[in-house]
């Protein structure tokens, strides 16, 4: 009886309950979150845990050319400005060869709401498309295109020691 009356052991029986207290609270709060989590969350979650940081500390990373400059601009004030006569058939060009297959293929994909990447096969069009995203009135975005830069990118900002080498 005289270890319970001892006040040290009280001081021991109150940090061990104010250590369980947020321990079972983190716990059961993890556990009702990971239930609410959805489909998106949990994958990205269950890769957070799998994935982990090189334990080598490399100082070198070669990584090959593929990348271009991808420009952004409004898809419709473009289409407007290229002046194209309206056209009935609203088909989906691989290769386009004339600025009235362009408005096909961005009318068929417009009309989805989905987006679309094509080769423009006629030079002049195609000059003529860059002369218009250089115009002062369209709102133009420039982003790094390419899988090559975009994982240099990444990994220059992910591990800022390294030399990234092209």
């Amino acid at each position: 009886m005289a270890l319970l009356t001892n006040p040290y052991n009280y001081l021991l029986h109150y940090a061990i309950v104010c250590a369980a207290i947020p321990w079972l609270y983190s716990y059961f709060n993890d556990q009702h979150r990971l239930a609410t989590m959805g489909v998106e969350q949990a994958i990205t979650k269950s890769w957070d845990r799998v994935i982990s940081l090189p334990t080598i500390n490399f100082q070198k990373i070669v990584v090959g050319i593929n990348c271009n400059v991808d420009v952004i601009v409004s898809g419709v004030s473009m289409m407007n400005q290229l002046n194209v006569t309206v056209v009935e058939n609203h088909a989906d060009h691989q290769t386009m060869d004339s600025m009235e297959e362009l408005y096909e293929t961005f009318i068929h994909f417009f009309s989805k709401g989905a987006p679309a990447e094509r080769f423009m096969a006629d030079e002049d069009a195609f000059e003529k498309l860059v002369r218009l995203t250089e115009h002062k009135d369209q709102k133009v975005h420039h982003y790094i295109g390419g899988n090559a830069a975009l994982m240099a990118q990444k990994i220059a900002s992910s591990f800022p020691t390294a030399t990234v080498s092209f």
